[in-house]
């Protein structure tokens, strides 16, 4: 059993964690995280930008009357959305320069050419300007879960993908893993640390009140930054063990 008593967060990333990458959360998962709300804030804090979410999540959590008490992180904390009574509105963008853009475009172009990553099947445009964010997805944005969930099961592809890239691009930058098939490249501490560090701040709450869930904590995920933060955290493999985790949660 899970020990919640100081526990005022509970915060997840969204592929791979709470739903199939790119695809929309359950019928059960939209009850389990309706049901959190009624005794926690919850945060998600995603690679994706925030239409995923529009696509993934909100659709599913019908009209909530606690939506005041989810927070939406798109592009691992670099943009901020909460509820006003009506919507989700944007709290702030940490945009990347232009030059900043275009380098990590150019870097991750001549990376793909070098290694002569190519996917068989064409599945929308690998490279995605988010703003706050470039990501790059090795079998491109649109790809099924089904090929993509056993495309770099040990990261190793993308370990290889991302040091390349990483000598590429200006040292204020950063790269990491996310998703099945990722690559994600922000500002230097602009991750998910981040994020933790702004709600923190927001609900004036402190680590140990804290619990993340996610698939990518290890060394290069996306996920990973928010150990450093000293939040309570949980390495699940896919959405399944989180609705268990949630389940648990519920019953304490």
């Amino acid at each position: 059993m899970i020990d919640t008593i100081n526990i005022k967060l509970i915060a997840f990333d969204l592929d791979g964690t709470l739903a199939e990458s790119k695809e929309a959360i359950d019928q059960e998962m939209a009850w389990l995280l309706i049901s959190l709300l009624e005794r926690f804030e919850v945060a998600i804090i995603s690679g994706g930008d925030f239409p995923q979410f529009e696509k993934q999540v909100l659709p599913f959590l019908g009209n909530s009357p606690k939506l005041h008490k989810l927070h939406l992180y798109p592009t691992c904390g670099a943009k901020w959305y909460s509820f006003n009574g009506t919507e989700f509105i944007k709290e702030y963008s940490e945009d990347l320069s232009q030059e900043d853009i275009y380098s990590t475009i150019s870097a991750i172009e001549d990376t793909i050419q070098e290694l002569w990553v190519t996917p068989v099947r064409v599945y929308g445009p690998p490279i995605e300007n988010r703003w706050t964010q470039i990501t790059y997805s090795a079998l491109w944005q649109f790809a099924p879960a089904s090929e993509k969930k056993w495309w770099d099961a040990d990261f190793k592809k993308r370990i290889q993908i991302r040091d390349m890239i990483l000598w590429k691009i200006p040292a204020h930058l950063s790269v990491s893993m996310g998703g099945s098939t990722s690559i994600d490249i922000t500002r230097k501490w602009i991750d998910k640390s981040h994020a933790i560090d702004k709600i923190m701040k927001k609900l004036i709450i402190r680590p140990e009140e804290i619990f993340f869930i996610g698939d990518a904590l290890l060394i290069g995920g996306n996920d990973y930054p928010v150990i450093a933060t000293w939040a309570k955290w949980l390495q699940v493999s896919n959405h399944s063990e989180t609705k268990h985790f949630i389940s648990s949660l519920l019953q304490w």
